[in-house]
């Protein structure tokens, strides 16, 4: 097998990097999945047995295993993004004053939206527009510095008459910022929604590597959904599939010079594998010992508290599920642009697959 390569429904091979770009362009604010969830369907379905879209858009595909009776096994990566949604309209003079007030689907950070380049979603398709910024030489002298221009303070401009910005973007309308992913430095990515749908390619990755392989366990891979905002389709999917155990997947903060270290892993560390009282210690400890035992680069990340991902969702669904926690170092988290490495999501594949044989010798133990 070649490394980060699967074949698709039509027999094309795509590569992991082609992969993740694909998946970063389908739109999927939260709560707005449906695009995303379809291309997420079209990717697992050569990879499972059976595939099902469930109603708040979580895709959700299972690998049978050839024992019966086998524990069910989840791997999570939420496929949402931050984004926004229209709340409004403000008019300015002249012919093409339209412009559209937005508020934020997730934890956007203001101070990167200034002259971005946005896509409104509308109902007629996609729109472009750019989201207003004050030239300096605008700007009153005498007013203090200011880090951030609030969310509240910025609109977008459609380049179009008012009226017709009204007609053609209705209130609740998704819009997103505007990223092509790209290339730099060697294997490092950048673009838009890697948070978290490079995580879902190393879930790809993972069911790759276990194509050819009788299973140990039922797998169920998930492309939940409304992570950003509640993580209420991680939750559904988890109650609908009643997993033994499960791993969530997700980005973690990756060092840049200007990031705390005691708050950061190393990009390039490879798989960053959670440790704290919202994550299971037997799912931590088997993970942890997996990776030491077949030199699968990782790092220890200690999470005191919650996780902020899926994982502190998925614990308590039901009786409780037995969860543990596999991120991906990623830089600007939360931006118009997150940068990844490809060495580091190859490496959370690796692990979810060692971690599903490892069930061949018993369930996880301490």
């Amino acid at each position: 097998m070649h490394a980060y390569q699967y074949h698709t429904k039509g027999g094309v091979v795509l590569n992991f990097r082609k992969t993740i770009g694909a998946l970063s362009q389908p739109p999927g604010v939260s709560g707005y999945e449906n695009d995303v969830a379809e291309s997420a369907r079209v990717l697992l379905e050569p990879l499972c047995n059976r595939v099902e879209t469930l109603p708040l858009y979580p895709v959700v595909g299972v690998r049978d295993s050839a024992k019966p009776g086998a524990p069910r096994v989840l791997l999570d990566a939420h496929i949402d993004q931050i984004g926004f949604i229209v709340t409004g309209y403000e008019d300015t003079e002249g012919p093409v004053g339209g412009f559209v007030r937005i508020a934020a689907c997730g934890g956007f950070d203001p101070r990167t939206l200034p002259a971005k380049e946005v896509i409104v979603h509308a109902p007629c398709g996609r729109l472009h527009g750019i989201v207003a910024c004050l030239p300096p030489h605008l700007k009153n002298p005498d007013a203090p510095p200011r880090a951030a221009i609030p969310l509240k303070d910025l609109s977008v401009d459609l380049g179009m008459p008012a009226a017709r910005v009204r007609e053609l973007v209705p209130l609740g309308t998704p819009v997103t910022v505007k990223a092509e992913p790209f290339g730099i430095g060697g294997d490092f990515i950048g673009g838009a929604a890697l948070d978290d749908r490079a995580c879902f390619a190393a879930i790809l990755y993972a069911l790759e590597l276990l194509k050819d392989e009788p299973l140990p366990v039922e797998l169920i891979a998930v492309g939940s959904t409304r992570e950003e905002v509640d993580g209420r389709g991680a939750a559904t999917a988890a109650h609908h599939t009643r997993p033994d155990y499960a791993v969530a997947v997700d980005v973690t903060h990756a060092g840049t010079p200007d990031a705390p270290k005691e708050r950061t892993v190393p990009i390039g560390s490879g798989a960053a594998i959670g440790i704290g009282p919202h994550l299971n210690r037997r799912v931590s400890s088997t993970l942890v010992r997996i990776a030491q035992a077949q030199n699968i680069p990782h790092t220890r990340e200690i999470l005191p508290s919650f996780t902020g991902t899926n994982a502190s969702v998925m614990q308590t669904v039901r009786a409780g599920i037995a969860t543990g926690l596999v991120s991906l170092p990623l830089r600007y988290m939360h931006t118009g642009c997150e940068v990844i490495r490809e060495h580091d999501a190859k490496a959370c594949g690796e692990l979810l697959a060692a971690f599903v044989r490892s069930f061949n010798e018993g369930v996880p133990r301490c």
